[in-house]
């Protein structure tokens, strides 16, 4: 299992998000939020990649920071000892295997809590969530592009959608996915490492995109081609200052939006193609 690298920033909470954004589109994957700090976690490899970027990113910024190596053997425990359950509408039930069940939700979803994007805490998974909470996903195709833990199609599953397809460019992401789908007693139809390429020759009713504005930016035109009349693309994972330039850039493809829901500085929008 590959070693982990973590920057502890200090930072205000206010700017938190903002330094969250920036950093992912370097290349960090995982955050752990605290009070007037972020930790975020980038493996070796991909440290050793984007470097120079980073390296860059801290020295024109004034933010105190300690870097931590993290041993394969020790670094899930970290991040165990920061995952919470979570209850969504008191409707859905997020956890780990060490939290006790919830007998009083209607449905629980089981995450093994590795170092992978999107356990349902950060502001825009949990805003896809808390969406489709009240939305009726049976019989539907859907396709979780940069799925991360595969945490949305999972749900889109339990909520008896017909297919899922899960796309991530992380190998830690994918073998998350596998982890969560037999802790779920699910399958995917599609679990598959890389980019738009990955996708297959196939219609969508919903799409997921919790993916950065950059990378919304450069696969939309393929997305929008796999998504069939009326089906609904979700985005969440830029900022409310980007709001503009997303909303002409899915008008550009004919997307109109049907839904927006704001946490902290975090936008999550739901389109359909018209």
């Amino acid at each position: 299992m590959e070693k982990y690298i973590s920057y502890k920033i200090q930072v205000s909470d206010e700017e938190q998000s903002i330094v969250l954004a920036l950093l992912s589109d370097i290349g960090f994957e995982s955050f752990i939020e605290e009070p007037n700090s972020l930790e975020a976690f980038i493996s070796e490899s991909d440290y050793k990649v984007h470097k120079e970027i980073i390296d860059h990113y801290f020295s024109d910024n004034s933010y105190q920071f300690m870097i931590n190596n993290h041993d394969p053997k020790d670094w899930n425990k970290l991040w165990e000892s920061n995952f919470d359950d979570i209850i969504i509408k008191d409707k859905l039930h997020i956890r780990a295997l060490f939290h006790p069940k919830r007998n009083d939700i209607e449905t629980e979803l089981i995450i093994s809590p590795k170092m992978a994007f999107g356990t349902g805490h950060h502001a825009t998974t949990f805003q896809i969530m808390a969406w489709m909470v009240d939305v009726d996903f049976e019989n539907l195709d859907v396709l979780d592009f940069g799925c991360g833990t595969g945490i949305l199609a999972i749900y889109a599953k339990l909520k008896k959608c017909k297919s899922i397809d899960l796309i991530d460019i992380e190998s830690q992401a994918i073998d998350n996915v596998y982890d969560n789908l037999e802790l779920n007693h699910l399958k995917a139809d599609l679990i598959a490492l890389g980019s738009t390429e990955q996708i297959p020759n196939k219609m969508y009713d919903v799409i997921f995109a919790n993916i950065t504005r950059n990378v919304i930016s450069e696969v939309l035109a393929k997305l929008v081609n796999h998504l069939r009349p009326n089906g609904r693309i979700i985005f969440s994972g830029f900022l409310e200052q980007d709001k503009t330039y997303m909303e002409e850039l899915f008008q550009s493809y004919q997307l109109k939006t049907i839904f927006e829901s704001m946490k902290i500085d975090w936008l999550c929008i739901v389109c359909e193609k018209t």
